[in-house]
């Protein structure tokens, strides 16, 4: 079955200010909402710099965005699949 969820747009910027899903949990389910704000354009682009999600009614994560990059170089050596070499951190 495809995930669905309704997506709410500001009206005047028709950026999304929210989204709301339902999510089964070790608990049950349980009621979603992530809150979207402080739009900041990154490369032309308007990026939200605070997302809190609520859970069943009450602030479960407030996240903030410090940095966020469009099309950075990315090292070649992160897409090496080297299966003989057992595990890596490639992010050093």
């Amino acid at each position: 079955m495809p995930f669905s969820f309704p997506m709410f747009l500001d009206a005047k910027t028709h950026l999304p200010i929210k989204q709301a899903y339902r999510e089964t949990t070790m608990m049950g389910p349980v009621e979603v909402e992530e809150v979207f704000s402080d739009y900041l354009k990154v490369s032309g682009i308007k990026i939200p710099f605070r997302i809190v999600t609520n859970a069943t009614r009450q602030k479960y994560v407030k996240s903030v965005v410090t940095e966020f990059k469009i099309n950075t170089d990315v090292a070649p050596r992160l897409f090496k699949n080297d299966l003989n070499s057992g595990s890596k951190n490639l992010c050093n």
